[in-house]
């Protein structure tokens, strides 16, 4: 479901109660699905179409938005390299690559865009951005000297050589940025690949194998380029995309929360708006989502106004109650224990729905 859909069926759920409640809502993204969407809302861009591929490097329609104003882009990794682009395709991470975002970013260069934001979250990727960094001219050459000519995550252990874009001038002068919502490092126990590359569908021997990969990509980068940054905060966000974006384009890194919360004036509106519940949410609940991500970010500002109730809608939760938190913190499950995850995503809205009344119902 997308954020507004979310809304729009927490407020049927809340009026089913009680049809008084005034009730503020904002479409939010901690650069993930939906990040476009939440810049949208906050101002006045144009959305540029374009050609892009998924994943899998499978062509498929893409777009971005831009604000001709400023001369700025904002992408969303996801929008390309994403679950949703894939359509019905199987998950095979070794085959994924950042491609059709290098493309996008590509695409806004040149067009004369000189600030790039690029939304990352939600990807089934684990190139550590090396998809990207050939499209804007980088080169990748194997142990024969050969180049390689169509880079992803299997290639990552074949890079013996990496040669900068000829044109390195063309990236002079521009601003990237990363916007980001975890503090994972590229590689190790807590990398990219051993974290999140399971969800992405790899199986335990292409973890092992990935995570190598990202090791070599890390050795390559520092040894041709004199960039180490594998151990930075956040490198591992989007299977190693943050990290291609520092060492390829010298991206900064931005806090997911902390860029929307800014532009939707989140800070100001929840200490002077007096409310009785203040919910949000996402499709899991676990340690992860308490590791920089947008619900960690909500429950730090509910302190501004600790009167109010802290709502939390997932689908699943693995986190059964909350210590040392401020405000009184509700985490309300939707799952139906008594049917199949397939029939929970398939009745999503009705479930939040049910669940939203009978929790306000039960506190009347």
């Amino acid at each position: 479901m997308t954020s507004q859909e979310v809304i729009d069926t927490l407020r049927r759920g809340i009026q089913n109660v009680d049809t008084r409640p005034i009730i503020k809502s904002v479409q939010v993204s901690d650069g993930g699905d939906g990040f476009l969407e939440a810049i949208y809302a906050t101002g006045d861009y144009l959305w540029e179409q374009l050609e892009s591929v998924n994943a899998y490097g499978h062509p498929i329609p893409s777009a971005y938005l831009s604000d001709i104003e400023n001369a700025s882009a904002y992408i969303e990794l996801a929008n390309t390299c994403g679950y949703a682009p894939l359509g019905n395709e199987s998950l095979d991470i070794t085959k994924s690559s950042t491609q059709g975002l290098g493309i996008q970013i590509r695409d806004a260069l040149n067009k004369g865009f000189k600030q790039i934001y690029v939304g990352l979250g939600g990807s089934v990727t684990n190139d550590g951005g090396i998809g990207i960094a050939q499209e804007l001219g980088y080169q990748f050459y194997d142990q024969h000297g050969k180049e390689i000519s169509k880079t992803n995550a299997s290639c990552l252990g074949m890079i013996s050589s990496i040669e900068s874009p000829k044109n390195i001038n063309h990236l002079r002068g521009l601003n990237f940025f990363a916007v980001n919502d975890v503090e994972n490092p590229l590689f190790g126990p807590n990398g990219a690949a051993y974290i999140y590359a399971r969800q992405k569908g790899a199986t335990e021997h292409q973890i092992k194998i990935l995570d190598e990969g990202l090791q070599n990509l890390d050795f390559q980068v520092t040894r041709c380029l004199g960039e180490k940054f594998a151990q930075e905060k956040g490198a591992g966000a989007a299977g190693g995309t943050a990290y291609g974006l520092k060492v390829f384009s010298k991206a900064k890194f931005i806090r997911g929360f902390d860029f929307l919360s800014a532009r939707y004036e989140l800070p100001q509106t929840i200490k002077n708006g007096r409310f009785d519940f203040i919910i949000t949410g996402e499709g899991r609940f676990d340690n992860q989502s308490l590791s920089g991500k947008f619900v960690q970010g909500i429950l730090e500002l509910s302190q501004l106004s600790p009167l109010s109730t802290v709502v939390i809608i997932c689908g699943t939760s693995e986190i059964n109650s909350l210590n040392n938190i401020v405000n009184p913190t509700v985490i309300l499950e939707i799952r139906d224990k008594t049917q199949t995850l397939e029939y929970c995503m398939e009745h999503a809205t009705d479930l939040i729905e049910e669940k939203i009344t009978d929790y306000l119902t039960q506190i009347r």
